[in-house]
């Protein structure tokens, strides 16, 4: 599912590291699942996943899917306005990153041309090629124990270390120096790292996404892809972050956009 900030183009490349790293850890833990494009290319790897996300309407869609063999419907513009409004649910949680223009939380009802169309299967609306992608995460995620959680990042810390070492954590935070989005409101970059690292110390091999990180993290993948989490399509740097020093580095490894 498109994710405003997500890694849709660059999954693949960040998930064949993660699974060449892992060794024998069979538990992957998410604070920040969003969009779940990399969670669901390791899904076959990984027996049991942890999904946490702050929405709670993204996190109800996501135990709905995973848990309970749910999918939503494309749903309507008119249900999409009224759903903004609505108490917390699964379908609110697609309707509010699915059924958007360019993922966004409730960023206006999404539209597709009719030349992208024609690419994308005939989807003609965001929910409609949202729910086509769902259903094929749905699918990839059925063999894989996928418990959810709605707390602040921090507060996973315990069951991090009590499963350190058989664990790779993967976080996609929002990015240093952007407006996030308007589900979970602002956040403290510096306190993230602080928490990241003292999961690393444990024993956790963790894995950031970001674009520049403490001296103390080693990149170990680099790619430029087109888009941001603005309007603006511009070509920016996506880097991928390990505390693990002993990895292999690869600077220059071409994006596509």
């Amino acid at each position: 599912m498109k994710y405003s900030g997500g890694k849709y183009r660059s999954a693949k490349g960040i998930s064949d590291l993660i699974f060449s790293s892992k060794k024998d850890r069979n538990k992957l833990i998410s604070p920040f699942i969003g969009g779940a494009a990399v969670e669901v290319r390791l899904a076959p790897y990984f027996p049991h996943m942890l999904f946490n996300d702050i929405s709670k309407d993204l996190i109800l869609m996501w135990d709905a899917v995973c848990n309970k063999n749910w999918l939503p419907h494309a749903v309507s513009e008119e249900e999409y306005n009224a759903l903004r409004d609505s108490p917390p649910s699964a379908l609110r949680g697609f309707a509010g990153f699915g059924a958007t223009f360019g993922g966004k939380w409730f960023g206006g009802y999404g539209r597709i041309s009719a030349a992208q169309a024609h690419r994308n299967g005939g989807a003609r609306t965001a929910a409609e090629q949202s729910l086509r992608v769902l259903t094929r995460d749905r699918d990839r995620l059925s063999s894989t124990r996928v418990h959810t959680m709605c707390v602040d990042y921090e507060d996973l810390s315990p069951i991090v270390k009590k499963v350190a070492r058989e664990c790779v954590v993967y976080a996609d935070p929002p990015y240093f120096g952007t407006l996030g989005y308007a589900a979970a409101g602002a956040f403290d970059t510096q306190r993230f790292w602080n928490v990241v690292e003292e999961w690393a110390s444990l024993g956790a091999l963790v894995f950031v996404s970001e674009e520049s990180a403490p001296p103390n993290w080693e990149c170990v993948r680099s790619v430029d892809v087109a888009g941001s989490m603005d309007a603006k399509n511009r070509v920016r740097t996506e880097k991928l972050f390990t505390f693990h020093t002993s990895l292999p580095s690869n600077e220059s490894e071409e994006g596509a956009a």
